[in-house]
């Protein structure tokens, strides 16, 4: 019974310290119409379940002491792939990650116990102890430092460092064996070994999650400088506009002047075809399309202007969105970077060159969908699209801002690729 207790509590440390440090990396997967009660169970169930994990292998055969890690990481891949939002390589990094540093904790708590002047079982003993409440301190302390970095892994930066926490469990567990299976080695060299080399990997890793933050802080940066880029397009829009309408408004009374010279040199039939050229050119500058704010308007007219000079045929349905509340920067960025992606699509076709646009205000609920045909399908993975262009930097950064714009907005967005037509469908409410 006591062991019991013991292998129960150990495992129930262990099982919360994974839940903090993978919750604080990784998003939990998304619950249907969670209340706050429902929430908290939600986010305790992990806990729960790494518990048992823990207690299935400190009571089940071990396959060796090699292998004991091994062992580890396929349970915690299993059970972070039920509960967390997470691919299987990030799911394999984070989990090496956790491993390395559990590891490096047990190699410093078993040299402090090494060097306890205890028999070999009260060592061992005290030693599972330091390392778990090691670990659970760790793990808070990282929650406190990381929080809210679950939105920084969207990227593949941390493919640069994949071998790194593989490299440290090998060497770990060496010495690990070492320091157990040896019996002429110096306690005080031991013990500064384990301690030194523990706090060298606790600050290698601390490194790299400070190379990530910079990363995400340069990706963000990008993100930024495009989304300044769509606004300066807007503007340069909105005084080619403007200039073009002053210079309609300057000819105006020379127009007239001509028009009048006309009719009262009897010259009527003149006068009749030169209003109809007038009024053709007046109709090219017009807007096509009114929905009753002007940033939308601006936006879906210039977008329109574009398509129509690259022969591409952009079918619009919208509807009175007056009282659409988004701001304006948003509004910008979502649009700008829908239409253009589909344009860019349909220039590289040679025929089917169609965009259907749909922007509804209904109730206080905005949807917006873009459809338009692709040239070879494109890889949705998630809700990004992997770039296939040779120069990736720079590229992708528009389905980035989109689902930002999205997310900042508590909407929802859908992306796919289905019979040479891409999709792109997104729903936002109290808008």
């Amino acid at each position: 019974m006591e062991m019991l207790m013991k292998s129960l509590t150990l495992s129930l440390m262990a099982g919360i310290s994974c839940n903090i440090f993978f919750g604080t990396l990784l998003p939990l997967k998304p619950q249907r119409k969670a209340s706050s009660v429902s929430l908290a169970v939600t986010q305790a169930w992990p806990s729960l379940v790494f518990t048992v994990g823990f207690l299935v292998i400190a009571f089940s055969e071990a396959p060796g002491y090699l292998l004991q890690p091994i062992r580890v990481m396929v349970v915690l891949c299993a059970i972070i792939q039920i509960f967390y939002q997470a691919g299987i390589g990030k799911t394999i990094f984070l989990t090496a990650v956790w491993c390395a540093i559990y590891w490096g904790l047990n190699l410093l708590a078993l040299s402090i116990a090494y060097a306890l002047p205890w028999q070999y079982g009260g060592g061992q003993g005290v030693s599972e102890w330091f390392c778990n409440i090691f670990l659970l301190c760790f793990s808070l302390f990282f929650r406190r430092q990381y929080r809210g970095r679950d939105k920084g892994w969207e990227g593949t930066g941390w493919r640069r460092f994949a071998w790194l926490p593989a490299l440290s469990l090998v060497v770990t567990t060496l010495s690990s064996i070492t320091v157990w299976y040896t019996d002429s080695l110096d306690k005080t060299g031991v013990l500064v070994f384990a301690a030194g080399y523990s706090v060298i990997n606790l600050l290698i890793f601390y490194f790299i999650g400070n190379i990530l933050k910079k990363d995400e802080k340069l990706r963000n940066m990008e993100l930024t400088q495009l989304r300044l880029q769509n606004q300066m397009e807007l503007i340069e829009n909105i005084q080619e506009n403007d200039m073009r309408y002053r210079q309609f408004l300057h000819d105006y009374k020379n127009q007239l002047g001509c028009i009048q010279g006309m009719l009262k040199a009897g010259q009527t039939e003149e006068a009749f075809f030169y209003i109809e050229e007038l009024n053709g050119s007046i109709r090219k500058g017009e807007d096509h399309v009114d929905t009753n704010h002007p940033v939308v308007n601006t936006v879906l007219n210039q977008k329109y202007l574009r398509a129509q000079e690259k022969g591409i045929a952009l079918v619009m349905e919208v509807n009175d969105l007056s009282k659409l509340l988004m701001s304006r920067e948003d509004i910008v960025t979502l649009l700008v970077n829908l239409l253009d992606n589909a344009i860019e699509a349909c220039e590289k076709l040679k025929e089917s060159k169609v965009i259907q646009f749909k922007m509804i205000l209904e109730e206080g609920e905005l949807t917006i969908s873009v459809r338009n045909p692709v040239k070879t399908p494109v890889k949705v993975k998630g809700k990004r699209i992997p770039t296939t262009k040779k120069e990736k930097n720079g590229h992708g950064l528009g389905i980035l801002n989109i689902n930002k714009v999205i997310e900042k907005n508590q909407g929802t967005s859908i992306l796919k690729c289905q019979d040479g037509w891409f999709y792109f469908s997104a729903v936002i409410s109290g808008m």
